[in-house]
């Protein structure tokens, strides 16, 4: 049987009184009543009858007043340990003095094995160099033993190859001066220490840049400050096979800039947007190939807030808060940048959304799931969190949110999945605080057919405002596709063996993609309303079917994401999306 353990964070441990807990057993398989189990809350190590291919689980409890959420993964040797969030406010992920001074300190997130690292400070004493991981599994903080060398301000924090993190650039605080540093820490996740022994030597002194792992496992380098403090344009891949770092082959950008937002993007190509130079925010935007070789569109002339944020959206896009598409003379004046919104196509294009209703001061974009980040934002009275609606393109206010976040001069908040984002506090040098909003994840089951009483868990790749202007809407009919670039994806979730069954309203079936392939329908006469047409995936092979006809074609290997695309001009309505893991 598998080992399936719930953890309250330190901070939490009362909450475990009178506690009980809803698991739920997720992977390749539908729901029974071998799936789901009641638990104690002061159970341990319990052994559940849950199928030898769960791969995750899903956690719903109480205790008193107090609701929580978790959501598990399977480790190595299959056993999963739940972390138990506060559903109703901010959940304390460790101590007081998690650094003894939070400005510089840099987090970093390593998916596969679900740890935080945080690394780094900007005080001038051996402190700089300490070091902290969380267990995203556990909860369990702790530092690491001898921290790291050299000590690091403003560095970047990715994941690095199978079993390690990169700590690239910043400055030194220790040394008393602001030059960057031409190299970068390895920190091994499994032995949680830093290879003191073998420093990586970078091609380029660089700090408070961005960074992005790369589709080749390669962590990118992007922009920041060099020597004098002087904004970069320039690219740096470092390879985590052999250490080795490189500039040559790699795009340089049109705009020099520290501090950018950078983000890979669905299509796997990397976006960069905003930062400063010269102490303005810089107004352009500029997409690159996966592998950054070239870029392949600039978008100029936009007008950013001080304070900027940029999201990934389904499909390719990007949403944009704080920054202003000008319409003519005059129209990015006054607060009119703090408070814009604008959605990015995947062509570049802007949808420019409704205005926020307040100013702020500052703003950050939570990456989340279901195609709807989150905005943090310092308003007139203070925070506030608001939600994306992707299908309206507005900001609305969550049920639940935090109370608190990030000061000003920390680092923005980090989402660690789907569900849940962290984020730094100061209380006796720096505590880290999270909040848990959903534990949908990629192997999350959707009981009732989708579409069919709403548009939860599909997330649209641009604005819906009729097919008939953006090709996306969502009315009586059901889910409207037409045009290039209209795409509704099933969110968060992947799959490997699948069936999927389409309720058709009218039009022709649309364009099933599992992952980037697309296969062909034996016809694409128009729908009789109720039809309904059946996609089957096992293995590398798809096979289609409708009015008793099949056609098949190849699809790569692995776990894919499901989405619905358009049939070119031609529009399709598609009434439910019912999808069975097999």
């Amino acid at each position: 049987m598998l080992r399936i353990e719930a953890h309250l964070p330190d901070a939490h441990a009362n909450l475990a009184e009178g506690l009980g807990i809803e698991l739920t057993a997720l992977g390749d398989f539908e729901g029974s009543v071998s799936t789901s189990k009641i638990a104690p809350g002061d159970s341990r190590g319990l052994p559940l009858p849950f199928p030898g291919a769960t791969r995750a689980v899903s956690a719903l409890g109480e205790s008193g007043a107090e609701d929580l959420l978790g959501l598990g993964s399977a480790a190595e040797d299959g056993n999963i340990d739940v972390l138990l969030w506060r559903a109703k406010d901010a959940t304390r992920l460790s101590g007081e003095g998690f650094a003894p001074e939070p400005a510089g300190l840099s987090l970093g997130l390593d998916a596969r094995r679900r740890h935080l690292l945080a690394a780094g400070s900007s005080v001038d004493t051996a402190d700089a160099g300490r070091a902290f991981t969380v267990d995203l599994g556990t909860g369990r903080t702790r530092e690491v033993e001898g921290g790291m060398l050299p000590a690091r301000a403003f560095a970047s924090v990715t994941s690095f190859g199978e079993d390690s993190m990169l700590v690239a650039g910043g400055v030194d605080p220790t040394l008393g001066s602001a030059e960057p540093l031409a190299s970068a820490s390895v920190f091994h996740v499994g032995e949680a220490h830093f290879d003191r022994a073998n420093v990586v030597t970078l091609a380029q002194p660089r700090s408070r840049h961005g960074a992005v792992v790369l589709v080749s496992g390669e962590t990118l380098l992007i922009g920041g400050e060099g020597p004098s403090g002087a904004p970069l344009a320039t690219l740096e891949a470092v390879s985590p096979a052999d250490r080795s770092a490189r500039i040559a082959g790699l795009a340089t950008l049109s705009q020099p800039r520290a501090k950018p937002v950078v983000l890979r993007l669905d299509d796997d190509s990397v976006f960069v947007g905003g930062g400063s130079a010269g102490g303005a925010p810089v107004g352009v935007l500029e997409w690159l190939t996966p592998d950054a070789s070239k870029a392949t569109r600039i978008r100029e002339n936009l007008v950013l807030a001080e304070s900027h944020g940029f999201a990934a959206m389904p499909g390719g896009g990007v949403l944009g808060v704080g920054v202003c598409v000008p319409e003519g003379a005059g129209s990015c004046t006054g607060d009119l940048p703090k408070k814009s919104v604008v959605w990015f196509r995947e062509d570049g294009s802007a949808d420019v959304l409704p205005a926020l209703p307040f100013a702020p001061s500052r703003v950050a974009l939570i990456a989340a799931g279901q195609g709807a980040p989150w905005l943090f934002a310092v308003g007139p009275s203070g925070p506030v969190y608001r939600r994306f609606d992707p299908w309206t393109g507005v900001f609305d206010e969550p049920e639940s949110f935090p109370k608190l976040g990030p000061d000003a001069d920390l680092a923005a908040p980090l989402g660690v999945d789907a569900g849940a984002f962290v984020w730094l506090e100061r209380d006796a040098g720096a505590a880290l605080s999270g909040f848990r909003h959903d534990v949908r994840g990629t192997y999350s089951r959707d009981v009732a057919p989708l579409l069919l009483s709403g548009r939860e868990h599909v997330a649209p790749s641009r604005l819906p405002s009729g097919v008939s202007k953006s090709g996306i809407e969502y009315s009586a009919s059901g889910l409207g596709l037409r045009g290039d670039g209209a795409l509704a994806v099933v969110a968060d979730t992947s799959y490997a063996a699948v069936d999927l069954a389409l309720t058709l309203t009218s039009g022709p079936p649309p364009l099933v993609m599992l992952g980037a392939v697309a296969c062909a329908w034996p016809s694409l006469d128009d729908a009789v309303p109720g039809e309904t047409v059946d996609v089957r995936r096992r293995g590398a092979e798809v096979t289609l079917e409708r009015g008793g006809t099949r056609q098949s074609c190849a699809v790569g290997e692995g776990r894919l994401g499901v989405a619905l695309a358009a049939q070119g001009s031609r529009t399709s309505f598609v009434r439910a999306l019912e999808i069975r893991r097999r």
